[in-house]
């Protein structure tokens, strides 16, 4: 039966109201103690049946994190229990979940020994790039042309790099590039790529379609920046600053609070 301070402590690790040392301890207590993971489990199922009014972009993100995480074998009975469970009930409640509830359930996943490692799991937060995109491929200018290679079902990444080379500073291949490199897990890459653009940023409003964009962009060199280096402390502080330069009305202020929750 769960007790009263197992059922504060579930509480509290859900809504992020634990320090890092008890976030630590119970996550610790959490492989261990199958009882208190199956506590936790319905802990996210009620919070799942609450939360039915979620905004389309907490949609999306929950279907993208859905669609990047390896499929579990049901019937394989040596997986943990929680796995097993969570990967039968994800997809009715996927469209309700609140975003603690994902970042709870990386937690769980990663640190069970399966799936991805934390630099997928970053990349999987980064905003999407702009389209510069037209209906022809057949007389498409050069901005246009490096943003119909990222925008394949993988980016072509042979066609982006020469044009990322032949332009020196900020430059639109290089956007692409940068964000072809997150996308597909080079995230070393894409950490220098982003680097590299962010020393020219004030170029960006040289480019229509980008103009006003400079914070997604520092957002998704953060996203980067994480992926590569696994300093959470630094990124987390950086994000920090952004995060107070945006409108809590931006859809990026939304994305940016979700990645502050699963770099703690």
């Amino acid at each position: 039966m769960q007790t009263e301070n197992t059922k504060e402590k579930i509480e509290s690790y859900l809504q992020g109201q634990m320090n890092p040392a008890e976030r630590e301890a119970f996550e610790k207590d959490l492989r261990n103690d199958p009882a208190l993971r199956k506590s936790l489990t319905a802990s996210l199922l009620r919070s799942l049946k609450k939360n039915s009014d979620e905004d389309e972009e907490t949609r999306a993100l929950l279907r993208s994190v859905y669609d990047t995480m390896p499929k579990l074998n049901e019937e394989e009975p040596k997986k943990p229990g929680i796995n097993r469970f969570l990967s039968k009930l994800w997809i009715p409640y996927m469209a309700a979940a609140s975003t603690i509830v994902a970042v709870v359930y990386f937690t769980l996943f990663y640190q069970q020994g399966g799936g991805q490692n934390n630099g997928d799991m970053y990349a999987s937060m980064m905003a999407t790039p702009v389209s510069m995109e037209r209906a022809s491929v057949g007389d498409m200018a050069f901005n246009e042309k490096a943003s119909f290679y990222y925008f394949q079902d993988q980016p072509m990444i042979d066609s982006l790099a020469p044009m990322a080379l032949a332009c020196n500073g900020f430059c639109v291949p290089k956007y692409y590039l940068a964000h072809a490199y997150l996308k597909t897990g080079q995230f070393d890459k894409a950490n220098a790529l982003f680097g590299e653009l962010l020393s020219d940023v004030q170029r960006i409003n040289d480019v229509p379609q980008l103009q006003g964009r400079e914070q997604e962009l520092r957002f998704n060199a953060l996203v980067a920046k994480a992926a590569a280096t696994g300093d959470r402390t630094k990124v987390h502080s950086e994000l920090m600053k952004l995060i107070q330069e945006l409108k809590k009305s931006d859809s990026l202020y939304n994305l940016a609070i979700r990645f502050r929750g699963a770099l703690q």
